[in-house]
Formats: structure tokens, C-alpha cells, sequence
């Protein structure tokens, strides 16, 4: 069957990892560091996509309790070229982007499929961070992918 005229198509542009191999452990009722993502200065939303797909690798030493989540926030940076939001702490979360929810094994891929990204201007740079609500530490070297999503105009 052929798309007909004026219609889009969604667009992938493949899984990317935006943590660095080397990543610290992340403590029940944690957040994650900025070491931890590659490189540790951020990702840039080249694309300008909307929203994306985002895939957590996640060992833990005992398993956790079903459904418990770990969720991902984003924290704006270089807006107007200078300006940074605030940093994610016990303070001040930031943009949530959205949760995964566990199951009782200890190594786990999770995956959300259709995350919105909160861009407040072209090109916008992020850093990510996770924060565990599981009862169970986050071992070493667990990941997080990210799979950008637009629209094309069909062929």
C-alpha cells in the first residue's frame, strides 16, 4: 500500500550512547553524576527531534521489586548561548522525561519508546540523569541509549 500525497512518515535515527562506559554506581534513592555521561559535557540535539526513544541498561547486584522505577530528567544547557538550568539535586529535579518501571531480575533492559524533549531553542544541549527509586543500588557500567524520532515526508 502507498502513502498518499502530503503524507509523513516517522523517522529514526539510531540508537546512540550517551553514557561513557565507566559509569559510577547509582544508590537506592540516588541520582546519577555527570561523569557518568560520555565524555561528561552533555548531548545536542542536532536534529531538533521532538522527542526520542530511550533504552536503559540497568545490572543490580539483587533484584529489585516489581514495577519499582528509575526514572530520566534532562537539565537544559547553553540556553541563550550562556545560561544553564539548575543542576538536578535534593533540591531541584528538573524536566522530567520520563520513568521506566522494573522487573524482579538483575539485569534488565528497559526501554521508553516515545519521550518528549524539552528544547527551548535550536540545537539544544542536555545532560542527563537518571535517579533510582528502586530498593537496590544501580551497578557500574549500566547505560543509557537514546534513539531521536522525526518526520519525513514519504517518498
Amino acid at each position: 500500500m502507498a502513502f498518499g500525497a502530503g503524507t509523513t512518515i516517522e523517522s529514526f535515527s539510531g540508537w546512540v550512547e550517551l553514557t561513557d562506559g565507566s559509569n559510577s554506581a547509582v544508590a537506592a534513592d540516588a541520582i546519577s553524576v555527570l561523569a557518568d555521561m560520555a565524555g561528561g559535557t552533555g548531548w545536542t540535539n542536532s536534529e531538533d527531534a521532538e522527542s526520542a526513544g530511550f533504552m536503559l541498561y540497568l545490572p543490580t547486584m539483587t533484584a529489585p521489586v516489581v514495577n519499582e522505577t528509575v526514572s530520566l530528567w534532562a537539565r537544559q544547557m547553553d540556553m541563550n548561548t550562556v545560561n544553564d538550568a539548575q543542576q538536578p539535586g535534593t533540591t531541584y529535579i528538573g524536566h522530567r522525561v520520563g520513568s521506566w518501571g522494573l522487573q524482579a531480575v538483575t539485569t534488565q533492559y528497559a526501554v521508553l519508546s516515545n519521550a518528549r524533549l524539552p528544547n527551548m531553542q535550536t540545537a539544544q544541549k542536555f545532560e542527563f540523569y537518571i535517579i533510582n527509586h528502586s530498593s537496590q543500588s544501580i551497578a557500574a557500567n549500566w547505560q543509557l541509549w537514546i534513539n531521536t524520532k522525526g518526520h519525513i515526508a514519504s517518498p
